[in-house]
Formats: C-alpha cells, structure tokens, sequence
C-alpha cells in the first residue's frame, strides 16, 4: 500500500494578512492562497501573538471599530488560531536571540518550526532564517 502524502502545512503571519487587508503589494498572492486553501480544505496556522499584532496595527491606523470589523474578516478566512505554550514562547525567544527580527516574527517562525510548516509572509527581516524554514513570498 502506497504512502500517503502529508498534506503541508502552513503558517501566515501578521504581515501577510495586513498586505492583503490594506491591498498592499503581493495582496493578490495571498488572495490566491486563502481561496486555494479554502478549496482544498487547508486552515493556515496563526498564532495569537501575530493576531495581536494585526488588531493593534489597526486599532492604532484606524480606530477600535475598524480593528473589530478587520479581525472579524480574518475569522472567515480558513486559518486556525494557534495557541501560545510555554514550548512556543521558550522557542520564539531562542530565535529573537539568534535573529534580528521582531519578536512577533520569532513567534510565527516558531510556529513554522512547530509544524515543519511554510510560512507564508513579505515580511523582509524573515529573509535572514530562510534556509531553517521554507517561506513563501507574497510579493
């Protein structure tokens, strides 16, 4: 009997997600990704702190209502909230160490790690761990 291959897996961190909101460069890559994902039955993994990051992001830009109204949007999208463990957070803060990125960064390469998983970003600064995980670009 043959192997089934393994679905892959993947995570979608902060910067993607508010590309696309705010039709930013590459918006239409994730487009295509999320309606991929949706066909297929695939929910990307965003993790709590990356969710933060977006609900700030807009709360600060454009007020509380609009923050509201953006997350609500991404509950539709076919992404799973990830929870934060102690395993994560130990994780996340060994690449804050070793990389100069963000510290919300670190979580969702965490993630990545977490799952063997491809993450799904335009973000620049992730470009200095791309050989430990695969990304795919948005641009």
């Amino acid at each position: 009997m043959p192997k089934r291959k393994k679905k892959k897996e993947y995570v979608v961190d902060s910067h993607a997600i508010l590309t696309y909101l705010q039709a930013g460069e590459g918006w239409q890559e994730l487009g295509r990704l999320l309606r991929f994902w949706k066909r297929k039955g695939i929910f990307a993994r965003l993790n709590w702190i990356n969710w933060g990051e977006i609900y700030y992001t807009i709360h600060r830009h454009f007020g509380k209502e609009k923050a509201q109204e953006a997350m609500d949007f991404v509950a539709a999208y076919p992404v799973t909230l990830e929870p934060i463990d102690l395993s994560l957070v130990e994780s996340a803060a060994e690449l804050k160490a070793t990389y100069s990125f963000a510290y919300a960064d670190a979580f969702c390469a965490a993630t990545a790690l977490k799952y063997d998983a491809v993450l799904v970003t335009g973000d620049p600064e992730l470009r200095q761990i791309e050989g430990r995980i695969q990304i795919r670009w948005i641009k």
